[in-house]
């Protein structure tokens, strides 16, 4: 059900869908989020920036990567707080090795 909201013509509708998939660490919303990290509406990448890092999935490291060159500078910043996260994921280590 999350994963469909996540798709949802409403922006805030995406928006607390990829924020529940983020708290409930959703494994099987990765899809829902990796499409989130593109979106046009920056506060629904952000919210899933956010839902990357909750997650912690390092499948998402490549568009959190793209998203530190947001136009948007909240997203930016929650590209970074991500990129953080995911370091203890092992982030950093998959980053240097490719």
């Amino acid at each position: 059900m999350l994963r469909v909201a996540a798709r949802d013509p409403v922006p805030a509708v995406r928006v607390q869908a990829l924020h529940s998939l983020g708290e409930l660490k959703d494994r099987e919303g990765v899809a829902a989020i990796v499409t989130g990290l593109a979106d046009k509406v920056p506060a629904v990448r952000h919210a899933a920036l956010l839902a990357s890092g909750k997650l912690g999935d390092l499948s998402t490291l490549p568009p959190v990567l793209r998203c530190m060159r947001d136009v948007d500078e909240k997203v930016q910043g929650a590209a970074a707080a991500t990129l953080h996260q995911l370091q203890g994921e092992g982030a950093l280590e998959v980053f240097i090795s490719d």
